[in-house]
């Protein structure tokens, strides 16, 4: 590998206009990727509109070649097709965004190299990312991490019979069932629960299109000159009616209002009910395993779906990370370390919108952001995992990429905006796997410390009745079914008219009025609310009764509550409670008194527990059916006991 100091890259600034027009021709016959031909008749693609072409695609599945004359068998037929891109438009690889047609130019939905069917498509044109890379691979990832992100398929593709290189066949980010899957909107969508969604918004470029949007009045950082710009993307600046624009503008400014008052965290008007919290997890965290410079200040979209079905925003689809992991010599993205959404843009019109560092330094979004890390760390985004999807994907380019660099010799020169220059394709992808595994050390180390978790139970499954002016006394684990690195329970009201207390063990509701009232519960850490319940509801009626309280909810030590299902054939669930903070150890014994399964549950506070047993010994074999006694052994210091049980287990 080798790194260019500033100096050395500004240099070779010259071998960016040199790279522009250094190409050569490449015989081409056949592939193992899909290969797409493109035919204008002899008229030059232009940025827009789109013109009418033909497109033929061959692609006979893995392990079979396919060859440049066909037969085309995925697509043949027509197309409308235009250059795209902003900054990449410079280069000499060329960048397309096409619709499939029927010959009268309407649109021709089709799957397309085993994508849903759709008829817009995007052929994007790796260039300055000299691993091919960046943009699949961010894509797979998030959509292994269960977001939808656009698909992708590595192709080369033949324009006019001249070789282009290795491209990406892409979906582009639209409403559909299969892509954004939100409710369609039309002109007549004016009122009611029908203007609430769905839209698609972005801030960008205005590159390609109108300046179709608005601009939001808050600064992206105090004293900016600059402004963030939201544009409309679906419905499009075409469709979108005067009605739409002003309800989702309205929603926007609303939403960045709360988040720049004091209150942006209240428990009931805050942000928890206004965003999917999980997608603005998830979102931050893949921008940031790039460390990607245009990241939530270019090609950043945003949705929101109709309030009768959640009417949340979300962030994403994800777009554009050809210019992270380590790609790009400008406002630090070679850096291994630190958050780019901290990088305050002084010298660019695009901005990071204030609102991330507002919700990056609150603790239960911050508690979100820790346990998801800590949840992605041990399987998607887990460096081995990682690493093997790229040599896959590298062993698929292994004679393409030879191909395309010989069609555009780059290897070894600077192309904006690289901070590393490769001399080969291999060191290439050194670099993007030795990149990659610092920045995942790195946010190792600053997101894996502590992670607050609360199984809460689902608030359509409660049904809280009491008289106007009568308390009812719940236990506390009717909400908190488990949690794990909690310290305490804290329950808030939503309104003055309902009275909430609890001891931590119990929690009393006292209703001073008629009507519906909601509260929730914080999970306390060191002091710190770190995890937020869901919303419960407790409903005021004159003819409901309320029954006194057991005078003893806790045993003295422990109570194995339940054992259920017993007998079990699969899994079952053993309830235990506790009335002190204590550590607990679970074992299981066959009928000879020889013990089949054991673990040291750790420290568990007081309220009720759950274990779960699979039927597997300790050395994860099926168990066989017969009787089995299981024993909790609960300490604490000065102090221990056990309560065993039996169950039964049938094959």
């Amino acid at each position: 590998m080798r790194y260019l100091s500033h100096q050395a890259k500004y240099m070779l600034l010259g071998m960016l206009f040199l790279t522009f027009s250094i190409s050569a021709q490449v015989t081409f016959t056949d592939s193992n990727l899909p290969i797409v031909v493109l035919e204008t008749n002899g008229q030059e693609i232009p940025n827009e509109p789109k013109i009418t072409a033909t497109m033929r695609v061959v692609d006979n599945g893995p392990g079979v070649r396919n060859s440049v004359n066909g037969p085309f068998n995925e697509y043949d037929g027509f197309i409308g097709i235009e250059r795209r891109g902003s900054s990449s438009s410079n280069f000499p690889k060329k960048q397309y965004a096409l619709e499939t047609r029927l010959a009268d130019g309407s649109n021709n939905n089709i799957p397309l190299l085993g994508m849903p069917e759709e008829n817009d498509w995007v052929l994007y044109a790796p260039y300055s990312d000299k691993s091919l890379l960046r943009n699949k691979l961010t894509f797979d990832l998030a959509r292994e991490m269960g977001r939808y992100a656009t698909r992708a398929v590595l192709c080369e593709v033949v324009l006019n019979g001249d070789y282009q290189g290795v491209y990406v066949m892409m979906e582009k980010i639209k409403r559909d069932d299969n892509r954004v899957d939100i409710r369609r909107m039309t002109p007549e969508d004016n009122s009611g629960d029908e203007l609430t969604g769905g839209y698609i918004i972005k801030i960008d470029k205005t590159t390609g299109v109108n300046d179709e949007g608005w601009t939001s009045p808050f600064e992206p950082y105090p004293g900016a000159s600059q402004e963030i710009r939201y544009q409309y993307h679906i419905p499009d600046e075409g469709d979108i009616t005067t009605a739409q624009k002003a309800y989702i503008e309205d929603f926007i400014f609303e939403f960045e209002d709360m988040m720049d008052s004091p209150t942006y965290d209240d428990p009931f008007t805050g942000y928890h009910e206004v965003i999917d919290i999980e997608s603005f997890v998830d979102f931050f965290i893949v921008n940031e395993i790039g460390r990607n410079v245009d990241g939530y200040r270019l090609s950043t979209f945003l949705y929101k779906d109709r309030d009768s079905e959640g009417g949340l925003l979300n962030m994403g689809p994800l777009w554009d990370f050809n210019l992270a992991f380590g790609n790009a010599d400008y406002y630090e993205g070679w850096l291994t370390s630190l958050w780019q959404m901290n990088f305050q843009v002084q010298t660019d019109g695009f901005q990071i919108p204030f609102w991330w560092e507002i919700l990056f330094a609150d603790p239960i979004f911050k508690n979100a952001l820790e346990c998801r890390w800590l949840e992605l760390r041990e399987d998607v985004l887990h460096t081995d995992s990682v690493f093997a999807y790229i040599d896959e994907q590298v062993a698929l380019l292994a004679e393409a990429e030879v191909r395309n660099f010989q069609r555009w010799p780059v290897l070894g020169n600077y192309v904006w905006p690289n901070w590393f220059i490769g001399s080969t394709y291999a060191e290439e992808i050194t670099f993007l796997k030795d990149w990659t595994e610092d920045r995942f050390l790195w946010m190792d180390m600053t997101l894996g410390n502590d992670c607050s978790k609360t199984t809460w139970a689902d608030p359509d499954d409660l049904n809280l009745i009491s008289p106007v002016g009568q308390a009812i006394t719940l236990p506390v684990t009717l909400f908190e079914l488990e949690s794990e690195n909690v310290d305490a329970l804290e329950f808030v009201s939503g309104n003055d008219d309902l009275l909430v207390t609890s001891d931590g063990v119990t929690v009393r509701l006292e209703a001073t009025a008629e009507g519906a009232f909601m509260f929730k519960a914080y999970g306390i850490r060191d002091g710190v609310d770190v995890v937020l319940s869901p919303a419960y509801l407790l409903k005021t009626d004159v003819n409901a009764t309320v029954e006194e309280p057991e005078e003893a909810l806790l045993p003295v030590a422990i109570d194995l509550a339940q054992n259920y299902p017993n007998p079990f054939n699969g899994t079952t669930v053993i309830e235990y409670g506790l009335q002190l903070q204590s550590d607990v150890r679970v074992e299981i014994f066959d009928t000879r008194g020889v013990a089949v399964y054991s673990e040291d549950l750790g420290t568990r506070r007081q309220g009720y527990h759950r274990f779960v047993f699979d039927g597997r010994d300790a050395g994860g074999n099926q168990i066989s059916s017969g009787f089995y006694i299981y024993r909790f052994t609960v300490k604490r210091p000065g102090f221990q006991t056990a309560e065993v049980r039996k169950m039964l287990y049938t094959k």
